[in-house]
């Protein structure tokens, strides 16, 4: 089907938002589903509806975010976004990813 198409090409998308934040990460502002919709479009080239993405509130944090969305009630995709700081890259927020999952372990650990 066309939305099967749809989602053949939208999963494993990885889009790159540049945003200001904080000391602790978080973001002066946020990341909204319009946002993600309008820059997942222009990188599959159709247009995507931004109700379609499940996104309970916007994205206020750095890091890489895990994104469904659903184009038919049966038919749905994952891709990633990944908020960085102005000037980082996709490697720049995988390790900050990596450094927060061991910061993680080690504060279970203690």
């Amino acid at each position: 089907s066309n939305a099967e198409a749809q989602a053949q090409m939208i999963a494993a998308k990885k889009l790159l938002f540049a945003a200001n934040a904080g000391e602790n990460d978080r973001l002066y502002g946020s990341i909204t589903s319009s946002d993600i919709a309008e820059k997942l479009s222009a990188a599959v080239g159709f247009e995507v509806d931004r109700r379609r993405i499940e996104l309970e509130h916007g994205l206020r944090d750095l890091g890489i975010h895990d994104i469904t969305i659903r184009l038919m009630s049966e038919v749905t995709a994952k891709f990633q976004v990944a908020v960085v700081r102005e000037g980082e890259d996709w490697s720049a927020a995988e390790t900050r990813a990596i450094a927060k999952a061991a910061k993680a372990q080690e504060a279970a650990a203690a």
